[in-house]
């Protein structure tokens, strides 16, 4: 199609030459000025197919132009009168052909230039493409170190929270003096194992709250520190830690005498950065994460470490909670002694330990003595007082690894590990003088003229079969101990 327009293109130049040659070589008034702008638009011919088709072009035009000149100066047609002589027509003929030379030579110029000029334009965008290819390659690089870095703290923060879910609902060993402790201990360590295997970490470490001191306590750590180690205990208001559990917002420190580059996408890269996040449940401060990182994003490690931070506060508020509850189910509620059930779960553990290990174990049970009375005389609000402070003297007159319970109504129940029938004695002995030293409001009115208590005492034989059979010994003893006067001790013969 296009090779065709061409074509028409080029017949319509010849038609429109042999024209103009006609019209110049029939008219018999025509003057040199006539000839000369017969030649000038030879001219404007061949400069359009110049232009159109280059060189080639031009010189096609141009031998069109001479011959079609030739054809109507010299072949006399039959239906031409040629009235002119042949060299007047030499001028213009000269000048089209002078100019057509000059236009092609100026042509041929110009496109040198304009492939010249083509040339180093074309070098310089090539330049300017290498450079844009580069700056597009390192940011691409950038994107992706970014998008590495943020998908292993997402992976981080995922997986710490799916262990951290674990950890506050972790059920330690039966250790009533160590429970709550075990389960934040699991909430501490999953924490700086996560924080530990994240990204570019240095050093971490974990901090809990100590508000009856006041002060932050580090609780656990891992890696080597890159300045200077925290202590072990911050004052709130003291240091980067100790501010951070003052305002509870988190605070960084970049080292200075370390350098820093900035991404394409804007991230600024700290090669060293020191930061620490308080660790809050609804902005109540429970402790504060400390980290020392090289090669990081600071918005990203902060956006990081408070998620993390926040699932901390949440879990150790769970834990809390989680404690708190526990405590309830296995407290007497007025005596805050153990209560029946938990007693009989202890009692079973302690005496299969005992067993398998050949230790000691003895069991103390207590009952106040007429205590009905007491209820009848004084009411029964001043009855649960005299509960509460029974409970108060067998807590103070027994060891932290003693477990003591309100076994039920006025009765209560002592498991002491690791102790035999003489030791199981003198406990029982000191509880009962407690007891009977202690001025209770209206115990003049009791029988006796005091309030005081019955003990009885077994322990742990070849001959017991089971702990239901230890506790009904010690049942038996404190039945021996009220039918024989009370408020005295009777302990189980083991001769």
């Amino acid at each position: 199609m296009q090779k065709a327009i061409k074509i028409i293109i080029i017949i319509f130049i010849f038609s429109l030459a042999f024209f103009i040659n006609f019209l110049l070589l029939t008219d018999k008034d025509s003057t040199i000025i006539q000839k000369v702008i017969a030649a000038q638009l030879y001219l404007l011919v061949i400069f359009g197919a110049a232009y159109f088709w280059g060189v080639t072009g031009a010189l096609i035009v141009l031998i069109g132009a001479v011959v079609s000149h030739g054809i109507l100066l010299y072949k006399e047609p039959g239906v031409l009168v040629i009235r002119q002589e042949p060299w007047n027509h030499l001028f213009p003929v000269g000048l089209l052909l002078f100019n057509a030379m000059l236009i092609t030579a100026i042509t041929k110029l110009i496109t040198l230039q304009i492939q010249a000029k083509s040339d180093v334009a074309l070098q310089r965008q090539l330049q300017e493409d290498r450079e844009q290819l580069r700056k597009l390659t390192q940011t691409c690089e950038n994107l992706k170190k970014d998008l590495l870095h943020t998908s292993s703290l997402i992976i981080t923060v995922a997986n710490f929270a799916k262990k951290v879910n674990l950890a506050e609902l972790a059920v330690p060993e039966h250790d009533e003096t160590t429970k709550g402790n075990k389960r934040v201990s699991a909430i501490v360590n999953v924490t700086i194992e996560s924080l530990a295997k994240s990204p570019n970490t240095k050093y971490c470490a974990v901090y809990l709250f100590n508000p009856h001191l006041n002060l932050l306590e580090r609780k656990g750590s891992a890696g080597t520190p890159l300045h200077e180690e925290p202590p072990d205990k911050i004052p709130l208001g003291e240091g980067l830690l100790g501010r951070v559990a003052e305002t509870r917002q988190t605070m960084r420190y970049e080292w200075s005498s370390k350098d820093s580059w900035q991404t394409a996408g804007g991230k600024t890269w700290l090669t060293e950065v020191t930061f620490a996040i308080p660790i809050l449940y609804q902005n109540q401060l429970h402790g504060a994460i400390y980290l020392e990182k090289s090669g990081v994003e600071f918005q990203d490690e902060r956006l990081i470490s408070e998620t993390i931070a926040g699932f901390v506060g949440l879990a150790l508020e769970n834990s809390a909670v989680f404690g708190r509850s526990e405590q309830m189910a296995i407290t007497d509620g007025l005596t805050k002694l153990f209560n029946h059930n938990y007693f009989m779960l202890r009692l079973n553990e302690f005496f299969q330990a005992a067993r398998r290990y050949n230790n000691a174990l003895s069991v103390i049970m207590i009952d106040i003595d007429h205590f009905k009375v007491y209820n009848d005389t004084n009411g029964h609000p001043l009855g649960d007082i005299v509960l509460e402070e029974v409970a108060y003297l067998i807590k103070s007159n027994t060891r932290e690894t003693d477990l003591a319970a309100r076994y039920g109504g006025e009765e209560f129940g002592l498991i002491l590990q690791q102790t035999d029938l003489s030791g199981a004695c003198v406990v029982a002995e000191k509880i009962r003088a407690a007891v009977e030293s202690h001025r209770f409001h209206n115990e003049e009115k009791q029988p006796n003229g005091n309030l005081t208590i019955s003990v009885g005492v077994a322990t742990l034989t070849e001959h017991t079969s089971s702990a239901e059979q230890l506790l009904k010994d010690a049942d038996e003893q404190l039945y021996m101990a009220k039918h024989s006067g009370r408020n005295k001790v009777c302990a189980q013969s083991i001769g």
